[in-house]
């Protein structure tokens, strides 16, 4: 019986959900600010809370990845900054992130 408890334990913690993962706050500036004081856009399935230049959101993740990168610039146009406060992406990668910026 106790085997079997163990064994159901192991297999719960084995299938946790990604998102029990701890969140990130990663911050994104963009090139052109928002017309409206606040404003919440989706993108990379994460809410942005965004004001002026600069929106915030949190990412499963420690680092920043360009693929992210790319799918907010989808959504909110060029970006010029994209990390935590610990990390950024570096001028190449925000480059490439910019191949699928919004118009």
């Amino acid at each position: 019986m106790r085997a079997l408890a163990l064994a159901l334990i192991a297999a719960f913690a084995v299938s946790a959900p990604a998102s029990a993962a701890p969140k990130r706050v990663h911050v994104v500036k963009v090139e052109k600010a928002f017309e409206r004081p606040d404003n919440d856009v989706v993108a990379a399935s994460v809410v942005w809370s965004c004001a002026g230049d600069t929106c915030t959101g949190e990412l499963p993740r420690r680092t920043p990845a360009v693929r992210d990168c790319m799918r907010v610039a989808q959504e909110l146009g060029r970006v010029t900054e994209f990390g935590t406060d610990e990390v950024k992406l570096n001028s190449e990668e925000l480059a490439q992130c910019n191949t699928r910026a919004k118009g």
